[in-house]
């Protein structure tokens, strides 16, 4: 491969603002009690990986198909020339 393209791996993902606790501390014969906010706050991301160590991620409010061709645009502008790997997610 030619040394001018980049190898860039591309992914997104979800994060909730709202811990995901499922277990904690009680004592014998008391009933746990599990603390959340209750915050359905979220952040949905998608970021690149280049081979040549940079990293570039983009804030997303959905993850749909226009939003993420919206992110390979922009990801083609930083890396003109690149061979972009991609999850079936």
């Amino acid at each position: 491969m030619d040394s001018d393209i980049s190898t860039v791996t591309y992914d997104q993902a979800h994060f909730n603002i709202d811990a995901d606790a499922r277990r904690c501390w009680s004592f014998i014969g008391e009933t746990p009690i599990v603390y959340k906010n209750g915050s359905k706050k979220a952040i949905n991301v998608g970021g690149a990986y280049s081979d040549n160590g940079k990293f570039v991620f983009y804030s997303m409010e959905k993850q749909v198909k226009e939003t993420i061709l919206e992110n390979m645009k922009l990801l083609h502008r930083r890396f003109p020339k690149m061979f972009l790997l991609l999850d079936k997610a």
